[in-house]
C-alpha cells in the first residue's frame, strides 16, 4: 500500500476546498491533516469541503475512529464535508453515525458529483 498523502485545492468560485487522500494511514495523519485542512478553510473564508478518500486505507481500529473524530470535532463543528467514499469502506458509516450524533455537517458520497451537489446546496442556503 503506497504512502499517506493528501492534496487539496481552493475553489473561491465553487467557495470550497476540493482535497483527496491516499494510502495509508494512521491517526496522526488524518488529525493533522484535518486541521490543515481547516486553517485553509478559515483563511480562505470557507466553509466547504469535499474530499475523495476512497483510496484511503485507514489502518486503526473503530475505537480508534471514535477516538480520532472526538480529536476533530472541533476543527470541523463549522464546516459542511463531503466525503467521497469508496462503496467497500466500512468505516465511513461509523464516522456519518458520529457526525449525525453530534450535529457536524458531514455526509458520505459514493461519486463526486453528488458530493458537490450537495455542498452547492449548502453554499446557496
Amino acid at each position: 500500500m503506497a504512502k499517506f498523502s493528501y492534496r487539496a485545492t481552493i475553489d473561491n468560485k465553487e467557495k470550497l476546498i476540493h482535497a483527496a487522500a491516499y494510502g495509508e494511514c494512521v491517526e496522526v495523519n488524518i488529525i493533522n491533516m484535518y486541521k490543515n485542512l481547516g486553517l485553509a478553510l478559515k483563511s480562505n473564508k470557507l466553509n466547504c469541503l469535499v474530499i475523495d478518500v476512497s483510496q484511503l486505507h485507514i489502518t486503526y481500529d473503530y475505537p480508534s475512529v471514535l477516538n480520532v473524530l472526538q480529536k476533530l470535532n472541533q476543527v470541523v463543528e463549522n464546516i459542511a464535508l463531503a466525503r467521497v467514499i469508496s462503496p467497500t469502506d466500512t468505516k465511513s458509516g461509523l464516522i456519518e453515525a458520529f457526525a449525525e450524533k453530534h450535529g457536524l455537517t458531514i455526509k458520505n458520497f459514493e461519486n463526486y458529483k453528488d458530493a458537490i451537489a450537495w455542498l452547492q446546496t449548502l453554499n446557496r442556503a
